[in-house]
C-alpha cells in the first residue's frame, strides 16, 4: 500500500518514471492532509464544556476518521486505476480481434480511472464541509484556525486536482452519455469547492489574527 510508505518514499516513487501513482494519488494525498488537520483540532478540543458542542464534536470526529479512511484507500485506487488503463494501452493490436478487445479495456480502465478522482473529489469536499463547520461553531482556539485553513486549503486543492484528473481520461470513453453525466457531475463538484474555500477562507480570517492576509 502506497500509504505505507514514508513521506520521502512516497515522493520519491512519485518523482520516479513509474507510471504511478501521480497526481489522483496526489490529490487523495491532499485531502487526507486536510482531513487529518480537522482531525487533530477536534482532537484539541473535544471534551471542554458544553455537552452538546461535544457530542457534536465527537461526531464529526467520527466522520472525520471515516473520510480518512476513504482518502487513505484512494490514494491507492487511484494508482491502481491508472496502472490498468496503462495496461489497457499496451494490449496488442496486431489484429481486429485484438484491437476490440484492447478499446473494451481501455474503455473499462477508463471509466474507472475517470470515476475513481470523481470520489476522489467528493470526499474532499466532505472535508472541507467539517471544516467550515467548526469555524463556525468558534471553538476552535484562535492559534488554531491556520491549521483548519491550510487543511481546507490542502482538500480544496485534492478536489480540484482529483477533477483534474477526471476531466483528462473523459476522452478515453466512447460512451456519449456516460461523458455527459460525468462532465455535469465535474462542474457541480469545481464550482462548489470553490465557493466553499473562498467562504472557508473569510470566515477563518475573521475569527482569527490573520487579517494581514487580506492587506
Amino acid at each position: 500500500m502506497l500509504t505505507a510508505l514514508s513521506i520521502s518514499e512516497f515522493a520519491t516513487k512519485i518523482a520516479s518514471n513509474e507510471p504511478g501513482p501521480g497526481g489522483g494519488s496526489a490529490a487523495a494525498l491532499m485531502g487526507l492532509t486536510g482531513a487529518s488537520l480537522a482531525e487533530m483540532i477536534i482532537n484539541l478540543t473535544i471534551g471542554g464544556d458544553g455537552g452538546q458542542e461535544s457530542e457534536l464534536l465527537s461526531e464529526k470526529k467520527n466522520e472525520l476518521s471515516r473520510l480518512h479512511i476513504e482518502l487513505q484507500l484512494l490514494v491507492d485506487r487511484d494508482a491502481t486505476a491508472f496502472l490498468k488503463l496503462v495496461t489497457a494501452n499496451s494490449m496488442s493490436d496486431s489484429s481486429e480481434a485484438n484491437r476490440q478487445v484492447r478499446r473494451d479495456a481501455i474503455q473499462d480502465a477508463g471509466k474507472e480511472a475517470a470515476e475513481v478522482p470523481l470520489w476522489t473529489a467528493r470526499v474532499c469536499l466532505e472535508v472541507m464541509e467539517i471544516i467550515e463547520e467548526i469555524i463556525k461553531l468558534g471553538i476552535a482556539p484562535k492559534h488554531a484556525i491556520s491549521d483548519l485553513l491550510v487543511g481546507a486549503l490542502a482538500s480544496h486543492a485534492g478536489a480540484i486536482g482529483a477533477l483534474l484528473n477526471t476531466a483528462a481520461n473523459l476522452p478515453l470513453l466512447g460512451d456519449a452519455q456516460l461523458v455527459s453525466a460525468l462532465k455535469g457531475q465535474l462542474i457541480l463538484l469545481r464550482n462548489e469547492a470553490d465557493n466553499m474555500i473562498a467562504s472557508i477562507r473569510e470566515q477563518g480570517v475573521a475569527v482569527s489574527d490573520l487579517a494581514v492576509m487580506k492587506e
